[in-house]
């Protein structure tokens, strides 16, 4: 039997394993900058960058997240009181809706005129985390059914990939608005296919490499760090002179990895240690 859902215990969870790191990380970044003279130290800068995220490009998500762990106790009693396949069609109607809708309704509403976050909002990603949560709830009796159309799963993930790429490469013709509802379903896709193959890989592995456990338990790490390491070779690639595109991706590719994934998964191997010295368990969160 499930456990009831504490939203007090989730949060402060949350925080300490998301929340708090971002924070932490975005201070990193804002220090970094002002020290090369990109612009000076402001508290009220780097309270903004915390809430909007827009100070590293990837750091949109956390805030994206943020929003839904917020919300938290309402998705878990739609859960509870709303089935499935109604939920997610409310979901994505509501999602196509209010990304092109939003915007206008707050300027027609007096609320605000020029507001330019609309990546930021949770609405944009509401048919996603939707469908995330009832695979959560349904997950046994999902990857089931995922295992049996394995085949139509991955080549529907091929057509609608062709079909994405075609859209952005005709999209003078058939609009923006068309691409980015295009862009959508094949994001589905590629969500079904990526559980199928994973799901393909694990059942076909014996045993999962360390090394393999070790870099998936430092991904949250590498995802905050991997742009300063960017950022450092970017600098010193320019301070040598390295001007080939070619050179310049190679380099930063392989460093980028090198870096961002060995000083994290370190990290943890030392985080782990301590705590098992210290507390008599091994800590094997990032």
């Amino acid at each position: 039997m499930k456990e009831p859902f504490d939203t007090v215990t989730f949060w402060c969870k949350r925080i300490k394993s998301i929340i708090a790191p971002y924070i932490l990380w975005v201070l990193i970044y804002y220090c970094y900058y002002v020290s090369i003279g990109y612009f000076p130290f402001r508290f009220r800068d780097f309270f903004r960058y915390v809430i909007v995220g827009d100070l590293v490009s990837p750091f949109y998500f956390v805030v994206i997240i943020t929003q839904f762990y917020l919300l938290a106790p309402l998705f878990v009693k739609l859960l509870k009181k709303v089935k499935p396949v109604p939920l997610l069609i409310v979901s994505f109607v509501l999602m196509l809706i209010l990304w092109r809708g939003l915007v206008p309704f707050l300027r027609v509403s007096g609320i605000c005129e020029d507001f330019k976050y609309i990546d930021r909002v949770f609405t944009s990603y509401l048919f996603y985390f939707v469908f995330g949560c009832i695979v959560g709830k349904y997950y046994t009796a999902f990857m089931s059914r995922i295992r049996r159309l394995g085949v139509p799963v991955t080549l529907g993930f091929i057509l609608l990939a062709v079909f994405d790429v075609l859209a952005y490469v005709y999209i003078s013709r058939i609009g923006y608005t068309a691409a980015e509802i295009y862009h959508v379903i094949y994001c589905i896709g590629a969500i079904l296919f990526t559980l199928y193959f994973c799901d393909f890989a694990a059942r076909h592995t014996k045993k999962m490499p360390r090394f393999i456990s070790s870099a998936d338990r430092a991904t949250y790490l590498v995802y905050l760090c991997h742009c300063l390491a960017i950022a450092r070779i970017n600098y010193r690639m320019e301070l040598i002179g390295v001007n080939s595109i070619g050179m310049r991706y190679i380099i930063r590719m392989v460093s980028v990895y090198i870096l961002s994934f060995g000083s994290c998964m370190i990290w943890n191997l030392l985080k782990g240690a301590f705590n098992k010295r210290i507390y008599g368990e091994n800590d094997i969160k990032g």
